[in-house]
């Protein structure tokens, strides 16, 4: 009986949780996933197609398809017809390995069944799997080609798809269409389904036993949704993933002391890597391209990829990820696991790190849990962004800077060189964050034994950073600063200088201005995650207002700790974010802002998240609290609320 009533909610939810994914599946996943999608189209106009006269007294006609897709689920065939009469004999159609001339699946038609210029469908009773770069045939009989035939276009539709049993005529294509199915998603929404419930069972355990480690509970939670936010939004879908791909690519050669890029500076990876395709858009078809391409080996000789690096970045910013492509290749995996290897250890590098900000940080917990397992946190930090090495070192070093201000009677030089190694680390993949370290200039002198040696370590904290982005990002620095006509977004667009800036300060301000109007909902929006994917898939208003809500909730609940920033300090942080800003905000105006619109472009609301940790603390006050401990409740949203996202990820694609 005692463990019945202390489990009874539990599982209740997880029962609840249960039939909300069975109706989601049955009502909106299923629907989509008993569907067939086009892989391949040969399609021309009725101008295009040839005229099937011309083979009268012949009876066979052949396609050679050699498949891009690794199965086939049925194909569709066009047809045409010269004459209603009624052939004595069915029109075969045949679907055979090429090589081996092994027959696959028979169908007969009816001729009276055939109709000008219409498809016919040809289901297979189970698809025909491992098909990828190999050829089959499509073999066509009739009584008499001359009446029915399949339609047939000389337009160059398919390179080297063709072989008719006539010679003349070899150089045509069939009017078809190949299909694959979609009952990926099935495979896919099992494993979400299967992580949502493991989350489940171990948040609530967590709470059960009344465990009071919110960082317990940000592993738990960052685990399961980070899990589905690496597999919902696949490689090269994140925004500029592709740059990044190619830069932990280059990272991955250094690793394993390998050439990293040829003689035109493309970045050197396996035929294999090569082969797969740029994607930027989260889809249905990118997820079939995605998982189909997670059965396909490939070939492990060296190849040029189709892009370089990215210029002046530190070797240390795509760490995580080139550890997990480098462990790709080690183990010979395919192309498509060694990209999710690096999102992988991209997540959980930003795991572990968070697990360490929340247990560091003396009070704020909770506001800054919320803020990494928002959203966009989450889809950065499975993705091969740098975004995800920032946030996790950003967050890291606001946490241990606030312990060491807050909490520890005593500072030291280890203190300080923990600090150091993380503004080395931090500072040179994002020059504005460099700002991130000042935060160190309000630990009190009196916590250090000697006040040199705390003048001293502030100082090198803060020179450490600020010295590598010289180093490393000058040629970017002096580019945007010493720019003559302005960069734009693109070579033939004429943007802003510095100098225009400075000397136009009406109309500059009036830009400053008009950005407010013009995009604040976008940057709240992209700051939590209203836009992901490459800003395709919008998540309902409703669900990040939640956020939003939670955040609040949570910084004015905080009744274990009431602990609140000085007015010194506010003013330092204050100073320190809107420097950020103001960076952050100058570079995209000299860099991405034409000079034909009247607001700063290019700026999104997640540049905001490495120091908006310390932004919203510092809004902190005594005169605005909850005297209630409403952790549980807040904790609950958060899982709710996540969950509702994944489930608008999986609405936009099977829509």
């Amino acid at each position: 009986m005692k463990w019945i009533k202390k489990w009874w909610k539990t599982v209740a939810v997880i029962s609840v949780m249960v039939v909300v994914l069975m109706m989601f599946y049955y009502y909106r996943v299923k629907p989509q996933a008993n569907q067939e999608r086009a892989s391949r189209v040969v399609s021309a106009s009725e101008e295009q197609i040839e005229n099937c006269d011309r083979f009268s007294g012949k009876k066979v006609m052949e396609q050679t398809i050699r498949a891009d897709k690794n199965h086939i689920s049925s194909f569709n065939l066009m047809f045409r017809k010269t004459s209603d009469e009624e052939m004595d004999d069915p029109v075969q159609v045949e679907f055979l390995y090429k090589q081996t001339g092994e027959v696959i699946k028979t169908w007969k038609i009816d001729s009276k069944d055939i109709h000008e210029y219409e498809y016919q469908y040809f289901p297979f009773e189970q698809p025909v799997c491992d098909t990828y770069n190999k050829y089959f045939v499509i073999r066509v009989t009739t009584g008499n080609l001359g009446i029915i035939s399949p339609a047939v276009t000389n337009y160059d539709a398919y390179e080297g798809g063709v072989n008719t049993d006539s010679v003349e005529n070899n150089n045509i294509d069939m009017v078809y269409v190949l299909q694959e199915s979609n009952s990926f998603l099935k495979i896919i929404y099992v494993f979400f389904s299967c992580v949502v419930l493991m989350g489940t069972i171990g948040f609530a355990v967590l709470l059960v036993y009344k465990n009071k480690k919110l960082e317990n509970y940000f592993l738990v939670l960052g685990l399961t949704w980070g899990c589905m936010f690496t597999v919902l939004f696949p490689p090269g879908t994140a925004p500029d993933e592709h740059a990044h791909i190619a830069t932990a690519y280059t990272d991955a050669n250094k690793l394993l002391f390998r050439e990293a890029t040829d003689e035109n500076g493309m970045v050197m990876v396996r035929e294999s890597d090569a082969e797969i395709s740029n994607i930027n858009k989260v889809s249905l078809e990118s997820w079939a391209y995605y998982f189909d391409k997670m059965t396909i080996s490939g070939s492990q000789d060296a190849k040029a990829y189709d892009r370089g690096p990215l210029s002046g970045v530190s070797f240390v910013a795509h760490l995580p990820q080139a550890l997990g492509v480098a462990l790709g290749w080690l183990l010979h995996a395919n192309a498509m696991i060694t990209l999710y290897l690096g999102k992988i250890f991209g997540l959980l590098f930003y795991l572990v790190f968070g697990y360490f900000t929340v247990k560091w940080i003396p009070w704020g917990k909770m506001v800054i849990m919320i803020i990494m397992l928002f959203p966009m946190s989450l889809e950065m930090a499975g993705s091969f962004s740098y975004d995800c090495t920032v946030n996790a070192l950003c967050f890291l070093m606001i946490a241990y800077t606030m312990k060491l201000i807050y909490e520890k009677k005593q500072v030291t030089w280890k203190d300080y060189t923990f600090l150091a190694l993380l503004s080395a680390w931090m500072a040179p993949c994002k020059i504005a964050y460099v700002f991130v370290c000042g935060l160190v200039f309000a630990i009190p002198e009196k916590k250090t034994t000697n006040k040199v040696i705390a003048r001293l370590g502030k100082s090198i904290v803060f020179a450490v950073g600020f010295l590598l982005v010289l180093v490393q990002r000058m040629t970017l620095l002096t580019n945007l600063v010493n720019s003559q006509s302005g960069t734009g977004v693109d070579a033939e667009i004429s943007g802003f200088t510095l100098k225009k800036i400075l000397l136009n300060p009406v109309n500059s301000v009036g830009m400053i201005f008009n950005t407010y109007f013009e995009q604040a909902d976008y940057y709240f929006g992209t700051l939590i995650g209203q836009s992901l994917g490459w800003f395709q898939v919008n998540i309902s208003w409703l669900v990040i207002c939640g956020f939003a809500i939670v955040l609040l909730l949570a910084l004015i609940s905080e009744k274990e700790n009431e602990q609140c920033m000085t007015g010194k300090q506010r003013i330092l942080v204050l100073v320190l974010c809107a420097i950020m800003t103001g960076g952050i905000v100058l570079s995209m105006w000299l860099d991405f802002t034409p000079d034909y619109i009247n607001y700063i472009a290019g700026v999104q609301g997640r540049y905001l998240l490495p120091f908006f940790p310390m932004l919203i603390l510092s809004l902190k006050s005594r005169l605005f609290s909850v005297n209630k401990n409403i952790n549980n409740a807040l904790l609950i949203s958060l899982f709710i609320l996540e969950f509702l996202v994944t489930l608008g990820v999986w609405g936009y694609m099977v829509v």
